[in-house]
């Protein structure tokens, strides 16, 4: 039998403005995972114990451009192109 893992936390600072941000991390499968969400409007949506933002937050926000952070690593300004309940595709700003 497997051993579960002990359901993370994540610590962001209060959000104190309406920058558009993304958080992702790289799981031990070496996928991407949402960390946390951070809309224009002056919202927050963080993953914990195993409370995961949804997608669907994102929706409304396509087309804009945000700050991609993967691994804690701030990796440059994107644009939203598509977003639905079940993924969201970004690209870079050209």
């Amino acid at each position: 039998m497997a051993k579960q893992k002990a359901n993370v936390q994540y610590q962001f600072p209060p959000k104190t403005d309406n920058v558009f941000r993304i958080y992702l991390k790289t799981n031990h499968m070496n996928n991407l995972i949402v960390v946390r969400f951070e809309l224009p409007t002056g919202e927050e949506f963080t993953r914990n114990y195993g409370n995961i933002p949804s997608n669907a937050l994102l929706v409304e926000h396509k087309g804009n451009e945000f700050e991609l952070y993967i691994d804690g690593e701030y990796v440059g300004q994107r644009v939203l192109i598509e977003a639905d309940g079940n993924m969201f595709r970004y690209d870079a700003i050209e």
